[in-house]
C-alpha cells in the first residue's frame, strides 16, 4: 500500500482499508464521471477507504467559493471501502 498522503496535513493518518481494488473494477462499480474523478480513483486504488485516528476536518472553501453564510467545515471520520463483489 502506498504511503502517499492525499491530505494537506501530513500528520493526518488514515488507517484501515478495504481489499485492494483495480481502477477497472472501480470504474465498473461506479460507472459515472464527476469533477475530481481522477483523484477519487487514485485515492481508492491506493487506499480503498479507511478511517482517521484523529478528528479530520475538510473545508469546502478550499475547493470552491462558498458564501460566508454557508457552513464551511465538515467533520469526516472515514471513507467506506468499495466491495469487490
Amino acid at each position: 500500500m502506498s504511503d502517499h498522503n492525499f491530505f494537506r496535513d501530513g500528520n493526518l493518518k488514515l488507517v484501515g482499508s478495504g481489499p485492494l481494488i483495480s481502477r477497472e473494477r472501480l470504474g465498473s462499480v461506479l460507472n459515472y464521471n464527476f469533477s475530481g474523478r481522477d483523484k477519487f480513483d487514485e485515492f481508492y486504488v491506493q487506499r480503498n477507504g479507511g478511517y482517521f485516528l484523529e478528528p479530520a476536518f475538510f473545508y469546502r472553501d478550499m475547493f470552491y467559493s462558498t458564501p460566508s453564510s454557508d457552513y464551511n467545515r465538515m467533520y469526516v471520520e472515514g471513507f467506506y471501502f468499495v466491495p469487490l463483489s
